[in-house]
């Protein structure tokens, strides 16, 4: 269960995070707000828009990206990559939730008496589960690919990944000390039953 904290900061960290495009270069736009959004977001916390897959910490930060990538480079973003594999494994992505659903579609009863009933998946559960998979997956990559594309944009990603690393290793360090509480301690709820 979420706290109200945890959905303000949420929400609050949707302008904060298109707003970093508009002060930094893209590139360091998009390091910024990934690793921060992993880092920092809350965990289990997500809108729930009608038709769109759950928005939060997994797939949230990369939506921005692109939105601020949009205001700032939109040639680097606009345009379909000219392998055609990353569109192969992008139509995969979403066939793969329409497969899952159309293997799953029998009923299941629970319980002693078989009253419960969790009803089968359906066409538009596999469309669901598509999209909810490509947001995190195929976006970040598609992202990634198209931002990061010579050796000194490599340089400036794995820069990025060291100063995250730094950053995060004293939280890191208090979390292995005395068990994983941020979360509870920042947003007031926790997740695993710690």
């Amino acid at each position: 269960m979420t706290s109200t904290i945890a959905e303000v900061i949420l929400a609050l960290s949707i302008p904060l995070m298109i707003g970093v495009f508009l002060v930094l270069p893209p590139l360091t736009a998009t390091l910024v707000v990934a690793l921060g959004a992993d880092m920092f977001l809350p965990v289990g916390c997500y809108f729930r828009l009608p038709f769109m897959p759950p928005l939060g910490r997994q797939n949230l930060p990369y939506l921005c990206i692109f939105v601020g990538c949009l205001l700032r480079c939109p040639a680097k973003v606009t345009k379909l990559p000219k392998e055609k594999w990353f569109v192969a494994v992008s139509v995969l992505t979403i066939v793969g939730g329409l497969i899952t659903a159309y293997s799953n579609t029998d009923a299941l009863a629970v319980g002693d008496t078989g009253q419960v009933v969790i009803r089968g998946m359906t066409f538009i559960d596999g469309m669901f589960l598509g999209i909810h998979e490509y947001f995190p997956a195929c976006v970040a990559f598609y992202l990634g690919y198209m931002l990061f594309r010579d050796s000194k944009d490599a340089e400036r990603l794995l820069a990025g990944l060291g100063i995250a690393g730094l950053i995060y290793c004293p939280f890191a360090i208090v979390e292995m000390r005395m068990s994983p509480q941020f979360l509870y301690w920042v947003y007031g709820y926790s997740i695993g039953g710690f």
